[in-house]
């Protein structure tokens, strides 16, 4: 059976080989995660890359995007059963 999925655009952000990580949520439900979000309906992959990085990053200046470094799937479902795949620039 075909799955729905939500599509995830993620930046992993180094410079001088350090990598940037947030923290988001607090206490127990605390966890760290790169910058990104879903695709919105009608945007193309860099223009959600390009959102995200100024939404979670406000001061990023100016930044080079390189190749896929890698996709994931969640292995587990989201609202209404759709799964999500990241893929990370």
């Amino acid at each position: 059976m075909i799955k729905d999925c939500h599509v995830g655009i993620k930046g992993i952000i180094c410079i001088n080989n350090q990598c940037l990580v947030l923290q988001k949520g607090v206490g127990d439900t605390a966890y760290w995660d790169v910058p990104g979000g879903r695709i919105d309906g009608g945007e193309k992959i860099f223009e959600t890359l390009d959102r995200e990085l100024h939404e979670e990053l406000p001061t990023i200046g100016r930044y080079i995007v390189g190749d896929i470094v890698g996709a994931y799937r969640l292995d587990y479902d989201l609202e209404g059963e759709r799964g999500l795949v990241l893929i990370f620039y």
